[in-house]
């Protein structure tokens, strides 16, 4: 078995904790995210320089959500602007033991026990005023069936404005898969497809 082989088994074996959360009626409360260490402030010093972010992962890694927490905390101590955090999730993702987190639709990874953990930090911050949530996939309201079915046709370029209006109320922080993340798609995919990235600004 080569090295490659291994490493994606191994890789395999870890996401499987994570992903179990999606398909049991049972949320667990919290999982250790002391066991990921921050990175050094040199680094966060770096991250937090850069006008606004976008995360972009693979949904169901541990590392990520650690890695945004970190950051977060990092930049309420040092930032000198609102923090915004904005997730590709529904708004019911609030709510500790919403349906979201029993059975996502997807069951790619969003709903797993590290990103459980991630947003009851956020929304705890959210509830002492300390940074704004913004739910990417939330439900919106629409006063006409052609309002509807327009947002429906270009979602990816509405989400893309919304966050790139946000950049003028703070330092924001986008988490969401790699694809929905990227300002242009790389040479090697030859294909036709919206994302969110690309509307998003110069900021980011």
């Amino acid at each position: 078995m080569n090295i490659f082989c291994i490493g994606v088994i191994a890789f395999t074996a870890a996401l499987i904790p994570q992903q179990s959360i999606a398909r049991t009626n049972i949320v667990a409360p919290t999982v250790d995210m002391s066991a990921f260490e921050c990175p050094q402030k040199k680094v966060m010093d770096t991250f937090l320089g850069y006008d606004d972010l976008m995360i972009g992962e693979l949904h169901g890694t541990f590392e990520t959500p650690a890695f945004l927490k970190c950051l977060v905390a990092f930049s309420l101590e040092n930032a000198k602007e609102r923090i915004i955090v904005s997730l590709e999730m529904t708004s019911t993702a609030r709510e500790p033991t919403s349906e979201f987190w029993r059975e996502d639709d997807i069951e790619d990874g969003r709903s797993s026990i590290a990103m459980h953990s991630l947003v009851r930090y956020l929304v705890e911050l959210e509830d002492k005023l300390l940074i704004d949530l913004h739910f990417q996939n939330r439900s919106r309201y629409f006063e006409t069936n052609t309002a509807y079915q327009e947002f429906q046709n270009n979602r990816q370029k509405a989400i893309g404005h919304e966050i790139r209006e946000l950049s003028s109320k703070g330092k924001v922080f986008v988490l969401a898969g790699n694809i929905h993340t990227m300002k242009y798609l790389p040479d090697y995919l030859k294909v036709e497809m919206e994302f969110e990235g690309k509307y998003v600004g110069p900021s980011f």
